[in-house]
C-alpha cells in the first residue's frame, strides 16, 4: 500500500524484552506516524518490519493491540526518564524542566514533525486504561518529587494551595494541554518550559 520510504525508530523504545516485538512496534511508530493510524493496516507494519502478516500475528492480533503495546512501553520508559530527571542535582527550575523534557524527548519531536504524528496523540486514548495507569505512574512521581522538595525546604505547596497529589494532577494537565492545538516541536519545547518556570517560580516564592 505504501512506499518503502526510511523509517526513524523512537528511541524510548528501544529497551523491550522481546527483539521481534522491539522490531514490530518501531515499524508501528514510523507507518502510524507517516501514513496515519486510521489509514494504516496491519499489512503495512508487517511490511516496515520486514516480516509476513502471520508472523505479524504471531505477536499482535490487530492494530489496536499494537497501540496498547506502544503506550505500555512508553510509558515503562517515560516513568524512569521522568524520575531520574527530578531527581538529578539541581535548582527546583531546571529538575522541573528537565522532567517535562524527559517526556517530550525525541520520539515526541518526530511525532510533532511528522505528517500524521498529530493524529497519533489524538488515538492513543484508544489504548484506554494502558494510558490512564501510565499517566497516574507519571503524576505519582511528580507527587513525590513535590513533596520531597518540600520536606526538604526547598519549595512550599501552601504558596499554591494544594497537596503534593493535586499539585502533581494540575501540573501534568497544563503539560498535556500544550499538545492540543498541533504546535511545532520547537513551539511546544517553549511552552514545556516557560510552563516549569511558571510552577518553579509560584512554589519557591
Amino acid at each position: 500500500m505504501h512506499s518503502n520510504d526510511p523509517i526513524e525508530h523512537p528511541p524510548e523504545t528501544a529497551q523491550l524484552d522481546d527483539p521481534k516485538a522491539t522490531a514490530i512496534l518501531h515499524a508501528a511508530f514510523a507507518t502510524f506516524s507517516l501514513y496515519g493510524y486510521r489509514r494504516s493496516a496491519m499489512a503495512d507494519i508487517a511490511k516496515a518490519a520486514g516480516i509476513s502478516r502471520a508472523a505479524l500475528y504471531l505477536h499482535f492480533k490487530n492494530k489496536e493491540d499494537i497501540l496498547r503495546g506502544m503506550m505500555q512501553r512508553y510509558y515503562q520508559g517515560a516513568e524512569i526518564d521522568f524520575a531520574a530527571a527530578l531527581g538529578a542535582p539541581g535548582v527546583v527550575m531546571s529538575q522541573l524542566q528537565n522532567g517535562f523534557a524527559a517526556l517530550s524527548g525525541e520520539t515526541f519531536r518526530q511525532l510533532l514533525n511528522a505528517p500524521h504524528g498529530h493524529e497519533l496523540l489524538d488515538v492513543k486514548a484508544e489504548a484506554g486504561p494502558v494510558v490512564a495507569e501510565g499517566e497516574a505512574a507519571l503524576a505519582r512521581v511528580l507527587a513525590q518529587y513535590l513533596r520531597d522538595a518540600e520536606a526538604a525546604g526547598r519549595i512550599s505547596l501552601d504558596l499554591i494551595g494544594a497537596d503534593a497529589d493535586a499539585a502533581a494532577g494540575v501540573m501534568m494537565q497544563a503539560y498535556k494541554g500544550l499538545k492540543q492545538d498541533g504546535p511545532s516541536y520547537e513551539v511546544f519545547c517553549e511552552k514545556r518550559d516557560q510552563l516549569a518556570r511558571i510552577y518553579a517560580a509560584a512554589l519557591m516564592r
